[in-house]
């Protein structure tokens, strides 16, 4: 380090620090000398946290010498990390990240990639959790955290509220790409599912689409080839899940109907077949409304099933008897939890955990 400049960090150069930690800064052609970072910390603080900082700073002579302290030169690392790691040592309650933040993963990845270095385990395992955090694991905190969401899409809406909605709510494509690297694959599921819901146009690193304010956004290009293919096999199986209830009812239909709903032999239209009930009528029309050509969101489309408000005005007069309203009420819970626990076999996640 001979002929370097070292500046000091603002924040993290205490004057009865006892180690002085250098970083290398990127240097221009135009540069002749190396610039450092100097962080001026406490051995006491560094053991405390790693090993490996332990052993570094041990009682033996240091080789260099910084501002009447050791000096130690972290060869390989980047310097606003170190200054990230650092902070939260020091100051954790200042760094603390806020919930659903989508920047989230992004911010936290360098950190915990140094952590991971020095076997800070219990700053990695913090970090990890606050992105695991945003995520739910379960059917349940899934159903809690969509009905907040739509909460907060339906307030934005009445408060004409402009600002990018994308910007309070959990971004799929870093949490994905956060959880393959550092093996929190809890999350996978449900954010590959949410991703599989965001249209393609609407990327986070392109001209934004009108009215973005209401919409998710993806940061597409995040993802690698491996993950798309995961991502287009996922969309598939959701769209082949959600056309076998739009064209082949049936078997569904059946099992929701009480027995003596499924065809009444006494209604005939001049000596043809029976026409349907009252009931198989109503799921009929049910099923035809809910479950579109191109559709992919069986989660939110079964729980539709169990709101008139999602049916048009003329639908919402009828109704089904109480046997096979109860029968509804019944299978679309079962048949939500049996998407939820394919979707790792949709994404093709299973080889991951």
């Amino acid at each position: 380090m001979e002929n370097a400049t070292i500046e000091h960090h603002p924040r993290l150069y205490f004057v009865d620090g006892d180690v002085v930690l250098a970083v290398k800064q990127p240097q221009s052609d135009q540069e002749s000398q190396p610039q450092y970072q100097g962080f001026r910390v406490h051995k006491a603080v560094l053991r405390l946290h790693s090993p490996i900082f332990a052993h570094m700073l041990s009682d033996a002579t240091p080789g260099q010498s910084y501002d009447e302290a050791p000096l130690v030169e972290m060869a390989g690392d980047d310097a606003s990390a170190v200054a990230s790691l650092l902070m939260w040592l020091y100051f954790p309650l200042e760094m603390d990240t806020e919930r659903w933040n989508p920047d989230t993963p992004i911010t936290v990845a360098p950190i915990v990639r140094l952590a991971t270095k020095y076997l800070m385990d219990t700053l990695r395992s913090h970090l990890i959790k606050k992105v695991v955090a945003d995520w739910p694991r379960t059917l349940e905190e899934w159903n809690r955290q969509e009905a907040e969401i739509r909460a907060m899409r339906a307030d934005r809406a009445l408060s004409m509220t402009h600002d990018n909605f994308s910007r309070v709510v959990p971004e799929p494509a870093a949490a994905i790409t956060f959880a393959l690297e550092f093996g929190c694959t809890e999350i996978l599921p449900a954010a590959f599912y949410t991703l599989s819901c965001i249209d393609i146009n609407h990327d986070w690193d392109r001209a934004q689409p009108r009215g973005d304010s209401y919409f998710r956004l993806a940061r597409w290009s995040m993802l690698e080839s491996r993950e798309l293919l995961r991502f287009l096999r996922g969309c598939d199986a959701l769209e082949k899940f959600c056309n076998e209830k739009r064209t082949w009812p049936d078997i569904a239909i059946e099992r929701i109907l009480d027995a003596r709903c499924r065809m009444d032999p006494e209604v005939l239209d001049d000596g043809k077949e029976p026409l349907p009930t009252p009931c198989k009528a109503y799921l009929f029309n049910m099923f035809s409304v809910l479950w579109k050509a191109g559709l992919r969101d069986p989660l939110q489309s079964l729980q539709n099933s169990l709101n008139s408000e999602c049916f048009p005005r003329s639908f919402k007069a009828r109704s089904l008897c109480s046997n096979c309203y109860s029968n509804l009420h019944d299978w679309v819970p079962k048949e939500r939890k049996r998407v939820w626990e394919n979707l790792a076999t949709y994404f093709e996640l299973s080889d991951l955990k």
